[in-house]
């Protein structure tokens, strides 16, 4: 997964669509750093995300 967002696409989308590159990115983020430090706590997060994630896509 890469953690970069498209300029063009953020610029020029609307609301909900920055939320979502938003959130996508913070997501990956969090994931990558509980892959390497082995952290079970960032799960909360993760899920938080998660679901903000399929909010938007609804």
């Amino acid at each position: 997964m890469s953690l970069r967002i498209d300029y063009n696409e953020f610029k020029n989308g609307n609301e909900q669509t920055r939320k979502l590159l938003i959130y996508q990115a913070i997501f990956t983020t969090f994931d990558m750093i509980a892959k390497k430090k082995k952290i079970k706590n960032l799960e909360v997060v993760k899920e938080y995300i998660n679901k903000k994630i399929e909010e938007l896509n609804k």
